[in-house]
C-alpha cells in the first residue's frame, strides 16, 4: 500500500512538473515581435541602402517607420496624408504608394518626396515594382500608372479592362499585374499589356517574383498560383499566406494565423509557429533578417 502511494505521488508530481515547465503557444517560434511604437495598420515593407521601412497609416494618414537592426523602428516626420498600402525599393530608390493615388519617393527612407496624387479617396493605388527601367504601380478601378524614368517622378495612366488591380512583380523581362476576378495581366514594357489565363475567378492578391518563379496568392481560397514565364499558371494548394518574399533560395510567406511558410523552390511548402496569431501584411528581407508587418502596429522579425 505504502509502495502504491509513492508511485502515485511521484506520477502526480512528474505530471504537475510538466504542466509548470511546458512552454506556452508559440514560446519555440523562430519569430520576435518587436515594438513599432503605433497602433497603425502596417501593410508594406521594403529593405535598401541599408534599412528597412514600413508604411501603412490609419485615419486619412500615412505612416512611414524606418529601421537599421529592425529592433527600433523610429517614425518618419513626413505625413502624406493618405493611407499607404505598399512600398517597393529598387535602382536606389523607396517608392510607396496609397490612397489618393498619393505616390511618394526617398532615397535614403527619411526624406520623401510627393510626386503624384489626385486628392481622390476613391482612386487609390495597392502596389508598385520596378524593372526593365521604369516603374509599374497598380490600384483600383482598373489603375495603372507607369513611370519611365529611373527616379520615379513623371507618371502616365494605362488603360486595362479589370475592375480593379493589386499586385505587380517583375521577373524574367516581365512584369505580371493580378487583379479581381482571376484577372491576370502580362507585359515586357509595362505599357502593352496581355491578359492570360488564371485558371480562377477569385480574387487575386500580392504578387512576387524569386528565384525564377512568379508567385500570386488567392488569400480567400487558401492558395497561390506559380508559373515561370508569367504565361502559364498552376496552382499550389494550402498556402494560407497573402505576402512572401525570396531570399538566399528560400521563400518566406504570411497572412493570417499562428503561422508562417517556408519552401525552397516556392511549390512545396512547410509550416513553423508564430508567437500567437497574427494578421501579417507584407514581409522582406536584408542583412540577415525577415521583417513581418501586420495590423495594429505588429512587426516580427526572424534571423537568418
Amino acid at each position: 500500500m505504502k509502495r502504491w502511494l509513492l508511485a502515485l505521488t511521484a506520477l502526480v508530481l512528474v505530471a504537475c512538473s510538466g504542466l509548470q515547465g511546458s512552454e506556452p503557444p508559440g514560446a519555440s517560434s523562430p519569430w520576435r515581435e518587436v515594438s513599432s511604437g503605433t497602433s497603425d495598420t502596417l501593410t508594406g515593407v521594403a529593405y535598401g541602402n541599408g534599412v528597412f521601412v514600413a508604411v501603412g497609416g490609419a485615419s486619412g494618414k500615412s505612416t512611414i517607420l524606418v529601421s537599421r537592426d529592425g529592433q527600433s523602428w523610429p517614425r518618419v516626420s513626413y505625413d502624406a496624408q493618405s493611407f499607404l498600402n505598399g512600398i517597393a525599393y529598387d535602382n536606389g530608390l523607396f517608392v510607396a504608394v496609397g490612397f489618393d493615388e498619393t505616390i511618394l519617393t526617398s532615397p535614403d527612407g527619411y526624406s520623401w518626396t510627393k510626386v503624384h496624387g489626385t486628392g481622390s479617396a476613391l482612386q487609390y493605388l495597392n502596389g508598385v515594382a520596378y524593372g526593365g527601367g521604369r516603374w509599374v504601380a497598380t490600384g483600383a478601378f482598373s489603375q495603372l500608372l507607369v513611370s519611365q524614368d529611373a527616379g520615379a517622378s513623371a507618371w502616365q495612366r494605362v488603360n486595362l479592362d479589370a475592375q480593379g488591380l493589386e499586385g505587380v512583380a517583375y521577373g524574367n523581362g516581365r512584369f505580371v499585374v493580378s487583379g479581381q476576378l482571376g484577372r491576370l495581366f502580362t507585359s515586357t514594357d509595362g505599357l502593352a499589356w496581355q491578359a492570360v489565363s488564371s485558371g480562377t475567378d477569385a480574387n487575386l492578391g500580392n504578387a512576387v517574383f524569386g528565384g525564377g518563379r512568379f508567385l500570386v496568392f488567392v488569400p480567400y481560397r487558401g492558395e497561390a498560383l506559380t508559373s515561370t514565364d508569367g504565361l502559364t499558371w498552376t496552382r499550389v494548394s494550402g498556402l494560407g499566406a497573402r505576402a512572401a518574399t525570396y531570399a538566399n533560395g528560400r521563400w518566406v510567406a504570411v497572412g493570417w494565423g499562428e503561422k508562417a511558410f517556408l519552401s525552397q523552390d516556392g511549390l512545396r511548402w512547410s509550416e513553423e509557429p508564430l508567437p500567437g496569431y497574427r494578421s501579417l501584411n507584407a514581409v522582406a528581407y536584408g542583412n540577415g533578417l525577415y521583417v513581418a508587418v501586420g495590423d495594429y502596429g505588429h512587426i516580427l522579425i526572424r534571423r537568418e
